[in-house]
């Protein structure tokens, strides 16, 4: 499947948080990217919940950029095996995380939201790794943060 289709359509079911929000939206998806095999619903659920949790960062609005882009990299652990992965970038100009915030982030019931379940993340990570992906998180307090997904490509580019 073509992850910029689920990207663009998971933008479109958020439209109406990104203006009252008030987040500009900054996309690099560019077309006839590798594809990847997956479950097109739970990628959905996957960057539903990335792109929400982003613009919840940013209350007092500010500047989500989303990009696709194919990457040769190793998983951890595996650094001599590299491999074609489509990396889709969520970053946020947001409130940020410290350390010990993204250190739990993926665990049950964690969260820092008043009326957050703390599973977001968890099953969006439970997704990734089913699709034998995995995310990265890089964060600043006060500067936002990027969460970066690698899902396997289909076709070697």
């Amino acid at each position: 499947m073509n992850l910029c289709v689920i990207l663009e359509t998971s933008l479109d079911l958020l439209d109406h948080q990104i203006e009252k929000q008030r987040v500009k939206v900054l996309k690099d998806l560019k077309d006839n990217l590798p594809h990847v095999l997956g479950d097109p619903d739970q990628l959905q659920q996957v960057f539903l919940n990335l792109i929400l949790n982003a613009i919840q960062s940013m209350p007092e609005g500010g500047t989500l950029r989303l990009s696709a882009s194919p990457k040769r990299v190793s998983k951890e652990g595996l650094e001599d095996d590299q491999r074609h992965y489509m990396e889709i970038s969520v970053e946020d100009t947001g409130v940020g995380m410290q350390e010990d915030v993204i250190q739990n982030i993926f665990n049950p019931f964690f969260t820092t939201k008043d009326t957050g379940t703390g599973l977001g993340l968890m099953v969006t990570q439970g997704i990734v790794q089913d699709h034998e992906g995995w995310i990265d998180v890089e964060s600043e307090v006060r500067k936002g943060s990027v969460f970066r997904v690698y899902l396997p490509c289909l076709e070697e580019r």
